[in-house]
């Protein structure tokens, strides 16, 4: 018997395992992240005695059948479920298929973050917790809280929860469908919790703006727990970074006065880098920045998404990134509020003029209670009830078909897949891209073979 057993809800759930093999859909990013919300809770629970169980039934490949068998024959004291938007629907079909064993349901994640009342709409939940959960859960199974919507207070010093569970996972099973079976396993690892920011269409800030840090110290500790386990390869998962510069500066140190070789990648805003954290990124062993551009045109990223940023900042991050050998890689969006054809193709040509490393272009995503969200609402571009629908199963189970994403006015879902594969082909047939990656190869062929190489495998599906 286990005492709690926590799931994360998959975007797709199989019924059984022949409608798996009959009817696969890819499951994008969750074979490569594993549920780190679910392993701090779980080593938080296990230091007070409790015996956890993790599912995450997307990479362990488990039906809603396996789980249901699972859970019947552990017989848990309480059912913890995680889920994000796309995955809501999924939650909704594990708790109804497990209310006949009377164990308690708890939802957390944040879509019910961000979604409260969504349990008293989908009455299969006993508990919807808001905000960090490790503390909550454990009260939970205490019998000292009332059933119904829980608002959990922030956990302000971070260094005094227990590093996650890792054990409770197996990392071979977060292996994307396109990587190499020889590639180097990352450690998830969040060194803050919180944005600071308020980006419109972004949802998280609606959790909190105040950002939490962990100590330089505690993060090296558990850096020194896994460094085995990993080579010594991080992805530190933070909103951004290098918010504090002294955060920043203080990690660097100590990993250097410890003599760690890791290797690493990390998001970060343009406007949050400088000569002095680009120095102690290189040293402690930065390898590769995600940064969020979105659009090309100034006015769309500061006036409609409230970014804040310049094309100044963008250039001259991408510059310290080249000049200081650690990869650029662009996050962009199309199809943003009030976008003109004119902001639009600014978008298409910032890339190449960056002279970054990748690109990623996604169409702006509505998610719940992002001002994007309210807007699209307001204007009729989604049904009010477009989070019901998705999660009741009316619009189907593949998200990607059943979401609606914005579009602006005088545009086409067409305009907007072909603006989006105009962002790539401009940037990845550049001649200045291709001659940068002709000589970047030459000088290290085994990058090519490590990195470039699945690039190429994804390339098609994009384009």
């Amino acid at each position: 018997m286990t005492d709690v057993i926590l799931i994360n809800a998959p975007i797709v759930l199989y019924a059984n395992t022949p409608d798996r093999q009959f009817n696969y859909m890819s499951d994008g990013d969750e074979f490569s992240f594993y549920p780190i919300n679910l392993l701090y809770i779980a080593s938080y629970l296990m230091q007070r005695g409790w015996t956890v169980k993790v599912l995450d039934p997307t990479a362990q490949k488990l039906s809603l059948a396996d789980i249901d068998y699972i859970v019947c024959k552990e017989n848990p004291s309480l059912v913890g479920i995680t889920a994000m938007t796309p995955s809501i629907q999924s939650a909704v079909l594990i708790a109804k298929s497990l209310r006949d064993y009377e164990i308690p349901i708890v939802l957390g994640g944040i879509h019910i973050s961000n979604d409260p009342m969504f349990i008293k709409r989908f009455p299969y939940f006993d508990y919807g917790v808001v905000g960090d959960g490790e503390k909550m859960m454990h009260r939970i199974l205490q019998g000292r809280v009332e059933k119904g919507i829980i608002y959990a207070p922030r956990i302000e010093d971070l260094d005094t929860l227990p590093f996650p569970a890792r054990h409770l996972v197996n990392f071979k099973d977060y292996k994307r469908p396109e990587q190499w079976r020889w590639e180097e396993f990352h450690i998830d690892m969040l060194t803050s919790r919180g944005c600071a920011y308020n980006c419109s269409f972004c949802s998280i800030p609606n959790s909190g703006h105040k950002v939490r840090f962990r100590s330089a110290k505690n993060i090296v500790d558990e850096i020194e727990v896994t460094y085995d386990s990993c080579r010594g390869n991080y992805t530190f998962n933070d909103d951004c970074f290098t918010i504090s510069k002294s955060h920043v500066l203080s990690l660097a140190q100590r990993v250097i006065d410890k003599n760690l070789r890791i290797r690493f990648m990390a998001s970060t805003r343009a406007n949050c880098m400088d000569i002095e954290i680009i120095k102690a990124l290189k040293r402690m062993g930065c390898k590769n920045l995600c940064i969020g551009v979105e659009s090309g045109s100034e006015r769309i990223r500061n006036d409609v998404i409230g970014k804040r940023v310049s094309n100044e900042d963008i250039y001259k991050t991408v510059s310290l990134c080249r000049k200081y050998g650690i990869t650029a890689s662009l996050f962009i969006m199309v199809g943003l509020p009030t976008e003109t054809r004119e902001d639009m193709e600014e978008t298409v040509q910032i890339s190449p003029k960056l002279k970054a490393d990748y690109i990623g272009v996604h169409q702006t995503t509505p998610y719940p209670n992002s001002r994007i969200y309210q807007k699209a609402k307001r204007e009729g571009k989604i049904p009010c009830d477009l989070v019901d629908q998705w999660a009741s199963g009316q619009r189907g189970r593949d998200f990607r078909k059943a979401w609606m994403f914005y579009i602006p006015d005088g545009f086409t879902q067409k305009d907007m897949v072909d603006y989006k594969r105009r962002c790539y082909l401009r940037f990845y047939f550049d001649p200045g891209w291709i001659i940068r990656k002709l000589w970047h190869w030459v000088r290290h062929p085994i990058l090519f073979i490590k990195n470039d190489l699945q690039l190429f495998k994804l390339l098609p599906s994009v384009i």
